[in-house]
């Protein structure tokens, strides 16, 4: 999904975006995973405090200069990790040198790679955040339209992730075909 075009080789390179992707993790409830613990029944690297549920996190990327999904990881059990622990785990290392991410304040301290809210910010570029930010939660909020990924899913892990994929894939071809996302 990462497109070749992010490559600083690839003649199609643009050097002068340099925020160019919106970066959420989103939390997918599940059933309680249990362990073999004599007395402890449920898993508690699935629950998330957070939440109140148990659940699996994905971390989802959208370009924000054109209407695509081209980032997805997971999933990770939610109460083991947070949004920045899974990116230092993988999309830091492939965001290229000069460019940068945009992320919430889970990010905050990590200002060579992703960029956060500030209120050091100029007017224009709090309402690009801003905008960039809402457009993400529209797209975690298409895919949490199904239940399959809104309610609590019964199956193992695997499964999950083969769901939560294809269910990103048709909120693309909605996205393409049906009803865009809002321009930053």
């Amino acid at each position: 999904m990462w497109p070749e075009r992010w490559n600083p080789s690839h003649p199609d390179f643009n050097h002068n975006e340099i925020i160019f992707l919106s970066v959420d993790g989103t939390i997918c409830p599940t059933h309680e995973f249990t362990t073999t613990h004599p007395t402890k029944t449920k898993d508690p690297k699935y629950f998330s405090f957070k939440h109140k549920h148990a659940g699996l996190l994905y971390e989802v990327g959208l370009s924000i200069h054109t209407n695509e999904c081209v980032w997805i990881n997971g999933p990770y059990p939610a109460g083991e990790t947070n949004d920045k622990g899974i990116f230092d785990k993988k999309l830091k290392d492939k965001i290229p040198p000069g460019m940068r991410a945009l992320g919430d304040s889970i990010y905050r301290g990590d200002h060579n790679k992703i960029t956060i809210k500030s209120s050091l910010d100029t007017p224009e570029v709090r309402k690009f955040k801003r905008r960039a930010s809402a457009r993400h939660e529209n797209f975690n909020g298409r895919l949490k339209k199904y239940d399959c990924l809104a309610g609590r899913f019964r199956h193992s892990e695997e499964k999950h992730k083969i769901t939560f994929e294809a269910v990103a894939v048709i909120c693309q071809y909605q996205i393409e075909l049906e009803s865009p996302l809002f321009e930053v």
